[in-house]
Order: C-alpha cells, then structure tokens, then sequence
C-alpha cells in the first residue's frame, strides 16, 4: 500500500494490508452507498405549518418531512484534495453529534472493511460526508476528517470504523417543527425530544412542538440498519 491510512501507524496500515491480501477475493465496491432507515410512524396529529411567522423572526423555515417516505442515508469519502473522485462507502451504522459550544463528533461503520483499505488510503486528505435524504428533501448531516480508524476482524467478518471530532460551521438559523416525536423526558426544566430525524438542525436553531418553541443545544442521530432517531436537547 502507498498510503498510509490517517490515524494509523506505519505497522497498523501495514496489518491491513496483511488483512487484505490474506482475504482473497474483495467485494466490489457498488455505484451506491446508501443505509435505509425504515421511517418512524406518522404521528397522528398533524403540526401547524410555519407560515409568515418564521420569516417574521429572523429564521429561515425548514421543510416538512416526507414520514412515509424512507430515510437514506448517503456516505462518501472526498478525493478532490487527493485528486481522485468521491469514493461512494457503504456503511452499517452512523452516529453523529453536534454541541452548543461549536463541536461536533461523526462515526461511520463500514462492515465490508477490506474492500475499502487502499481506496480510504489513496485519499488521507478525504471528509467523510454523511447525506439525508427523505423524499424530496436532502440535507448534509455530517462532515468530518476521519482521523481515528479502527478495524474489528472476526474468522469470518471485518468491520471498520472512520469517526472525527470537527468544528460546526456557523451558519443562519431555523426553525423546525419536530415531526413524529415519540420521547419527551424533561430534566429541570430543559427538554429532550426524541422525534424523525433529519439533518440539517443544529444548536442554535428553534424547534416546536405542541405550542412549545426552545432553542436547540445538543443534537445526537444514530442509525443502523431499520432503526433510526434523533435526539434534540434544549
């Protein structure tokens, strides 16, 4: 292997090329790379539209969910700064986290691990980015460098796991109506909605939900596999 994967050693990457050699045959890397997520229920009740109100305070509205629409999840690996294409990734599993104080964490799973390494090599200077699409909405999720590599390889299965810390970038704020929320515990008087994820609310933005608006603080996504959600702290 040329490269030498970021956020491993010399004699780490060169296991990994071990691990690849030894396995034979790889899989071929698909023209897509999508996680389905199975939506959650629609809600029973439907929400009030956001109207002029929302332009009225400053805030730029954001679209409604399409719940019966399947959550997608899109993941690739940047190679413009290495000057390579995109590499399209399936993934298993994503998790991501953006905080009030401006940081933010992403992990992504990759369960064909072996098929990737000197593809993920080939582009040490790549973002992972992570896509949500539901219906006719699409939203970047994640961006991040992917600077900790982790590979997990049993006698017949590999996996390997790509996470980052970054900096959320400024931008201007929205206001969200919380789609199909399911979990509503509050703790000292600041509430966590469990509610259909999507991607583009960040801290700093305004969520609603039965009459209550709060500015968001923290939000948290994990999906993996039919299960999907998102967690909205304020």
């Amino acid at each position: 292997m040329a490269a030498t994967l970021p956020g491993l050693t010399a004699s780490a990457t060169a296991q990994l090329t071990f691990f690849a050699e030894a396995a034979g045959a790889l899989p071929t890397l698909g023209a897509t790379a999508i996680l389905d997520a199975a939506p959650a229920a629609v809600g029973a009740a439907s929400l009030p539209s956001l109207g002029a109100n929302a332009s009225a305070i400053g805030y730029t509205p954001s679209a409604s969910l399409a719940l019966d629409a399947p959550a997608r999840y899109t993941c690739v690996l940047t190679g413009a700064a290495d000057d390579l294409q995109d590499l399209a990734i399936s993934i298993s599993s994503i998790q991501g986290r953006y905080r009030e104080n401006g940081s933010g964490y992403g992990r992504v799973v990759v369960p064909a691990a072996l098929g990737y390494v000197d593809e993920i090599a080939a582009r040490p200077n790549g973002e992972i980015v992570v896509t949500f699409t539901q219906g006719d909405l699409s939203e970047e999720m994640l961006r991040f460098e992917p600077k900790y590599i982790r590979l997990d390889r049993g006698a017949e299965s590999q996996s390997m796991t790509l996470s980052g810390a970054f900096d959320v970038s400024a931008r201007a704020e929205k206001l969200h109506d919380l789609q199909d929320v399911t979990y509503l515990p509050t703790t000292d008087g600041v509430p966590r909605y469990r509610a259909a994820a999507r991607g583009d609310i960040r801290p700093g933005d305004t969520v609603r939900y039965a009459g209550a608006s709060h500015i968001v603080t923290e939000v948290v996504w994990q999906a993996a596999d039919e299960m999907t959600q998102m967690e909205v702290e304020c």
